[in-house]
C-alpha cells in the first residue's frame, strides 16, 4: 500500500499544530508584555488619583473620583484578559474555596453604585447572606463586575437590582 498521502498529511497536520501553539505563545508574550505596559502607569494614575481625592478642594472631587474610578475599572478589564490569557494558555486554575457569596457579591457589585447614580439609577442590592458555593472569589468578583457594568451601561431608566438567591445546600 502507498501510504504517501497519508504521511505527508500527517506531516502537514504536525507542522500547522506546531504553528498554532507558537502563535499562541505568542500571543501570551504579548499580552504579558502589554500588562507591564498598561500596568505601570496606570499604577501611577491611580496613585495620584487617590493623593487627589485627599487634597482637591469639594468641587474638583467628582472628577478626580471618575479618574479614579474609571483607572480601577480599566485596570480590571486588563486583569480580566490576562487571567483568561492564562487560562487558556493553561497557567492558571481557578482557585476555589467554599465561602458565603453576599460579602463577595456586595463588594464587587457596589464598586458600581457611583456609576449608577451618576446615570441617574436606583441601584439596590437584596442578597441572601445564607447562599454559599465553592468559587474562586477573584473570578466572581470580575463575573460580578461585568454583569453589573453591563446593567449600568444598559440601562437608561429606572434602576438595577442585584439579586443573590439560592438555597445553601444546593450551592455548594
Amino acid at each position: 500500500r502507498d501510504v504517501t498521502d497519508r504521511e505527508a498529511a500527517r506531516r502537514e497536520l504536525e507542522a500547522a499544530k506546531v504553528a498554532a501553539e507558537a502563535a499562541s505563545q505568542a500571543k501570551t508574550d504579548f499580552l504579558a508584555n502589554m500588562s507591564h505596559e498598561i500596568r505601570t502607569p496606570l499604577t501611577g494614575i491611580l496613585g495620584y488619583a487617590e493623593i487627589l481625592l485627599a487634597e482637591v478642594p469639594a468641587d474638583l472631587r467628582d472628577a478626580v473620583s471618575l479618574i479614579d474610578r474609571n483607572g480601577h475599572r480599566l485596570l480590571d478589564t486588563l486583569n480580566a484578559v490576562l487571567d483568561l490569557s492564562r487560562l487558556e494558555a493553561g497557567e492558571d486554575e481557578a482557585d476555589r474555596s467554599p465561602m458565603v457569596l453576599a460579602p463577595e457579591v456586595e463588594r464587587a457589585a457596589q464598586r458600581w453604585a457611583d456609576a449608577a447614580n451618576e446615570k441617574g439609577l436606583r441601584f439596590d442590592l437584596d442578597l441572601d447572606p445564607d447562599v454559599a458555593a465553592d468559587v474562586d472569589s477573584d473570578a466572581l468578583s470580575q463575573i460580578i463586575g461585568h454583569v453589573v457594568g453591563n446593567a449600568i451601561k444598559f440601562t437608561d431608566a429606572g434602576g438595577v437590582l442585584v439579586t443573590l438567591e439560592g438555597t445553601p445546600a444546593a450551592a455548594l
